[in-house]
């Protein structure tokens, strides 16, 4: 599996410290149907880490193929990207 990265852009120094928010990160494929949601709820600002095992929510694992990643904070989009699942 090849794996992406999301990280936060530097800071302003001018603007006010981030605040936490709702955040979502999901998975989908090219169809744009919900494979699996990695991440619902709160989280507090900073660098994190997730790691998706190649399973479908029904804990299935998915085909070889290419599929979306969707983040979103607050309710707003935030980033999309693409990975490979090669097996």
């Amino acid at each position: 599996m090849v794996f992406q990265s999301l990280k936060q852009n530097c800071l302003n120094p001018f603007t006010p410290a981030p605040r936490g928010g709702q955040v979502s990160l999901a998975i989908y494929n090219t169809r744009g149907q919900l494979v699996r949601t990695l991440v619902e709820g709160r989280e507090k600002p900073g660098y994190k880490s997730f790691r998706w095992d190649g399973r479908d929510s029904r804990g299935e694992y998915v085909a070889s193929g290419v599929y979306l990643y969707v983040l979103k904070v607050d309710h707003r989009l935030v980033e999309t990207g693409k990975m490979a699942v090669i097996r």
